[in-house]
C-alpha cells in the first residue's frame, strides 16, 4: 500500500469515527496519518507538501482531543492535545511552511484557554513575536501582533457582560501586551495611545513595576525590556 493510500484509509476511517461521536477513534486514525507525512517529512525534509500535509492532520487530531474534553472532561486529553499543537506550532515557524500559523495559534490558544492558563497564551504570543521578529522580519512580527490585539479586544466588547468580568479583563489585558510589542517594534505612539495610563494599566493587572516599564517606555520613546508577569 502507498502512502496516499494509507492516508486514505486513516482519513475514511477518521471520519466515519467522527460521525459517530467516537473523537479518540478519529484521534487515531488522522493521528495515524500524521506519523505517516512526520515519517516522510524525515526522509524528505526539502518536500513542502509533506510538512503541510502533517500540520493538517495535526489540526484534525487535536481538534478531536478537544472534542473528546468538551464531551468528557477528560483533562489528559487537552493536555495531549497542546502537545500535538506546540509542535506544529514550532514546525511551521521553523520550517517556514506556507501554512496558516493563525490556525494553529488559535487552536492552542483555545486549549490554552479550556485550561483557564491565560499566562501561556501571553508565552505563546511572545515567543511567536519574538521568533517571527528575528526569524522573518519585523513587518511579520507587527502584522501577528496586529491582528490578534484586534481579535483580543473584539472579543472583549462581544462578551460585555457582568458575568465575563473576568474573561474582559483577560481579553483587554493581552490586547495591550501586543500593543506594546507593536510599539516596541515601530515606535509609533498613535498605536496605543488611548492605553497609556497608570489607572487602565492597572485595571487590567499590571504590576506597579510593569506599569512604570510601560510608561517609561512610552515616555522615553526608546525600546527597553518591559518585565511583564509572563516573563515570570
Amino acid at each position: 500500500m502507498d502512502i496516499q493510500e494509507e492516508v486514505k484509509k486513516h482519513n475514511e476511517t477518521g471520519m466515519n469515527h467522527l460521525k459517530e461521536k467516537n473523537f479518540i477513534g478519529a484521534y487515531n486514525s488522522f493521528y495515524g496519518a500524521l506519523n505517516i507525512y512526520e515519517t516522510e517529512m524525515m526522509k524528505n525534509p526539502g518536500e513542502e507538501d509533506y510538512k503541510v500535509q502533517y500540520l493538517n492532520f495535526s489540526q484534525m487530531a487535536s481538534t478531536m482531543l478537544m472534542l473528546e474534553f468538551k464531551a468528557n472532561s477528560s483533562k489528559e486529553h487537552l493536555v495531549q492535545a497542546i502537545e500535538v499543537l506546540k509542535k506544529s506550532v514550532n514546525i511551521c515557524l521553523t520550517y517556514r511552511v506556507k501554512y496558516d500559523i493563525y490556525l494553529l495559534t488559535t487552536l492552542l490558544c483555545d486549549c490554552y484557554e479550556l485550561q483557564n492558563n491565560y499566562k501561556e497564551i501571553e508565552k505563546l504570543h511572545i515567543s511567536n513575536i519574538n521568533y517571527l521578529k528575528e526569524q522573518y522580519n519585523p513587518n511579520h512580527a507587527q502584522d501577528y501582533a496586529k491582528n490578534y490585539s484586534t481579535l483580543y479586544y473584539n472579543q472583549s466588547l462581544l462578551v460585555m457582560t457582568e458575568e465575563n468580568k473576568d474573561l474582559i479583563l483577560y481579553y483587554s489585558r493581552i490586547s495591550i501586551i501586543l500593543l506594546i510589542e507593536i510599539y516596541k517594534i515601530n515606535q509609533d505612539k498613535n498605536i496605543f495611545a488611548h492605553f497609556i495610563d497608570r489607572e487602565t494599566l492597572r485595571s487590567v493587572n499590571f504590576t506597579e513595576e510593569e506599569v512604570e516599564d510601560t510608561l517609561k517606555l512610552f515616555d522615553d520613546g526608546k525600546v527597553t525590556e518591559i518585565t511583564l508577569n509572563y516573563n515570570k
